[in-house]
């Protein structure tokens, strides 16, 4: 019998968490990582529900300018470790066990009532991710993430997010990020809907390890040289990164008014003409990183430039226009050694090292993937079983505990941008003041989707 016990007790108005419930909240997360046989159990959910106060008190703190009491408490109970190998569970979870989900759902060979449980489980990494870009733009938090031995790690689940982002084509985003499919439609079955929910939450993990690989490059100098060796010749970070500039899959063009539209705070906006260069918050990122991996002293020892790469890096340069560089000053020193690239000659490969080399390499997913190698069926079966075939009355609980994580008028302060009504997709200002996941721009809307809400509405809200 799945059974949830979550606290729904927030801190004093303007916070979700006062610093006593952080503490004992963080002081509790164990050293190591759930295996990922418990991921959906009921005492991973209570985790996850403490994940995501923390993760959502955190970006409150960042947001207000206020004292970020969860980094702080995170850096002191040296917790960072054990997030960075929390998130690369949910992913192997994700690659390995939900896939086989989404195959047996196809054949009718698992037909949950609700794909919520499944939902929160794959939201679990987008949540942790979420808590790891607030938390590691400080360096203290970095440094206790490198003397916990997780960034190799974490450099590698960066390269394979940012690979599979550079893989996306618009019309990947615009299923996406259409407005008009935040809901599940009429005709649109309970697969295709989480399937879709599913590509969300990975297109959104790797917009957020962009600037997890930004915040790499600020901390190069400090950084153990195992590290910036991985994000440099293992990874190839930086060719990564120009890859990402010529694809932009945060950028296309509607094909009815042909402007130019970016994706910015997860939803499409068009641009007029005289914006279309102005960068956003992605861009800028990825444009600093560069600019760090190319003129910090730590990165250049470490980077051989070869023909190939300089192919590559010569591709920046008709971005690099007039209206970027003013954004960012120091793009213009970075078109400047560009164009005297352009001069130069390079090896063809780099050389070849006479001393041995010893590398560290990543170790926690290269473990879970020995430790489980044999065993992906029968956790998926034993899941199903035990997580994912919820009664009718655990799942009102379920979806009433998963309704409460987002009842605080706090975080209406950091929500991306202004919510769109679910039926008109107009700028909405009200909610459904029962399950408070639903947002309107009028009464009018909220009356006409009443009759499709009702059910839904009734099931997060009772108990």
């Amino acid at each position: 019998m799945l059974q949830v016990d979550m606290a729904s007790d927030s801190g004093p108005i303007g916070d979700i968490l006062i610093y006593p419930e952080a503490e004992a909240y963080i002081s509790s997360f164990e050293r190591k990582p759930f295996p990922v046989k418990d991921i959906g159990s009921p005492r991973w959910l209570q985790y996850h529900e403490y994940i995501e106060k923390l993760s959502q008190q955190a970006v409150l703190s960042a947001t207000m300018k206020q004292n970020e009491f969860v980094m702080e408490l995170f850096v002191e109970h040296e917790k960072i470790g054990p997030l960075v190998a929390d998130v690369i569970g949910v992913e192997l979870w994700r690659d390995r066990v939900f896939n086989a989900y989404i195959s047996k759902m196809e054949s009718k060979q698992f037909n949950p009532k609700s794909t919520l449980p499944l939902y929160m489980t794959l939201y679990h990494e987008a949540c942790v991710l979420n808590l790891l870009e607030t938390i590691l733009y400080h360096s203290d938090a970095m440094s206790s993430a490198a003397e916990s031995g997780t960034l190799l790690d974490l450099c590698d689940y960066c390269q394979r997010q940012l690979v599979f982002l550079s893989s996306c084509d618009q019309d990947d985003t615009d299923a996406i990020y259409d407005p008009k499919l935040s809901m599940q439609k009429e005709d649109e079955t309970d697969l295709q809907y989480l399937t879709r929910q599913a590509s969300k939450i990975r297109f959104d993990c790797a917009l957020k390890c962009v600037s997890v690989v930004r915040y790499f490059t600020d901390h190069l100098s400090s950084l153990p040289v195992s590290v910036v060796s991985r994000l440099i010749k293992s990874n190839e970070m930086p060719l990564l990164l120009v890859q990402l500039v010529q694809s932009a899959p945060w950028l296309k063009r509607d094909p009815k008014s042909g402007r130019v539209c970016k994706l910015i705070d997860q939803k499409w906006e068009q641009i007029p003409q005289s914006d279309v260069y102005k960068l956003t918050n992605i861009e800028g990122q990825i444009w600093l990183a560069i600019y760090q991996f190319l003129f910090s002293p730590e990165a250049n020892r470490k980077y051989e430039m070869t023909n190939h790469a300089k192919e590559q890096f010569m591709k920046l340069i008709g971005h690099l226009n007039d209206m970027v560089v003013d954004q960012i000053p120091s793009l213009g020193q970075l078109k400047e050694y560009l164009l005297r690239m352009q001069m130069q000659s390079f090896p063809d490969q780099a050389a070849n090292s006479s001393h041995p080399i010893i590398e560290q390499l990543p170790e926690i997913r290269m473990q879970m993937e020995s430790a489980n190698e044999t065993k992906w069926a029968s956790i998926a079966k034993y899941q199903v079983t035990n997580y994912f075939s919820p009664s009718d009355e655990d799942l009102r609980k379920l979806a009433t505990n998963f309704a409460s994580l987002y009842d605080s008028e706090a975080l209406d302060v950091i929500l991306p941008g202004i919510p769109k009504c679910c039926i008109c997709s107009s700028d909405a200002s009200k909610r459904c003041s029962k399950c408070k996941m639903t947002w309107y721009c009028s009464r009018e809307c909220q009356v006409s989707h009443w009759p499709d809400h009702k059910a839904k509405c009734a099931a997060m809200q009772s108990r």
